[in-house]
């Protein structure tokens, strides 16, 4: 059984009753902002197209892209001081006179225009310069403080992909020498082992001359000649068709132009060729 509250003690609230409450105020904050205006939602697009303006061009067209930023960053540390801590008169003002300030606000083309934008006007305190923060401009400086980020993060962006663009550029080049330097040893290795084996070889031929292939000896090949006529046993003589045999002007007789000279050539042809193969 839950215990019975005392008379005067309260019950503490269940988790229901916590989400309860949220989505109220949420609800709420969400009807707060449909009450908003066409024409407010255009005042405040108007401030800060104002505000984007004061940094490009009036901030950094005419003054370096380092300086620029510089000063961005310096407004920006200003802002976000004033909307953490606003009721603190340690954020409140700055003097003209300080040597960060003047370097980085002071002296770059734009950035006090700014600064008087998000709220900082001239005045004189203990007869010096000073720059002091009206609290009545909080709401102009939550929009410039706005539109700072909103450029200091665009401008890291682009820091990120140069750095990155750089780094793969600077990995070609680097991938590219190595392809180079790797194609140059291999063009001397391989040049190196022909001029090694070129230089085996002419020893090897300087210290056995002899060793040099011979070329092969042709041998001659004798035609056999088929004779057009011939004798039988019976010691006729067979002529065969188309082979006539004939009488030369020595008398010897021939058969299709074969002689008896031919036949003492043939005979010279086979010492030859007997000599040919004993040699």
């Amino acid at each position: 059984m839950s215990a019975t509250p005392e008379p005067g003690q309260s019950t503490p609230p269940s988790r229901e009753a916590f989400i309860a409450a949220a989505e109220a105020r949420s609800a709420l904050l969400q009807a707060e902002n449909a009450k908003k205006s066409a024409k407010q939602l255009a005042a405040e697009h108007e401030v800060k197209q104002a505000f984007r303006r004061l940094i490009d061009p009036g901030i950094m067209r005419p003054n370096s892209r380092e300086t620029a930023l510089e000063a961005l960053k310096t407004l920006h540390l200003l802002s976000e001081n004033v909307l953490r801590e606003p009721r603190n008169p340690k954020y409140a003002s700055f003097k003209p006179t300080n040597s960060m300030i003047k370097r980085k606000l002071v002296d770059v083309k734009g950035a006090i225009e700014y600064a008087v934008a998000l709220g900082f006007h001239s005045v004189t305190q203990n007869f010096q310069p000073t720059y002091a923060f009206n609290p009545r401009h909080l709401g102009d400086m939550r929009v410039g403080n706005e539109i700072l980020k909103e450029r200091l993060d665009l401008e890291e962006e682009k820091n990120r992909r140069a750095m990155e663009h750089k780094e793969t550029e600077k990995e070609r080049k680097e991938a590219v020498a190595r392809s180079v330097q790797l194609a140059y040893a291999d063009d001397r290795k391989t040049k190196a082992e022909l001029d090694e084996r070129e230089v085996l070889l002419r020893q090897a031929r300087a210290a056995n001359p002899q060793a040099a292939p011979e070329e092969p000896k042709t041998k001659r090949v004798r035609k056999s000649r088929m004779p057009s006529a011939g004798m039988t046993l019976e010691g006729k003589e067979v002529v065969m068709t188309g082979a006539q045999p004939a009488a030369d002007s020595s008398g010897a007789t021939t058969r299709h132009g074969y002689t008896a000279q031919d036949e003492d050539d043939d005979g010279e042809d086979d010492d030859d060729e007997e000599m040919l193969e004993d040699s």
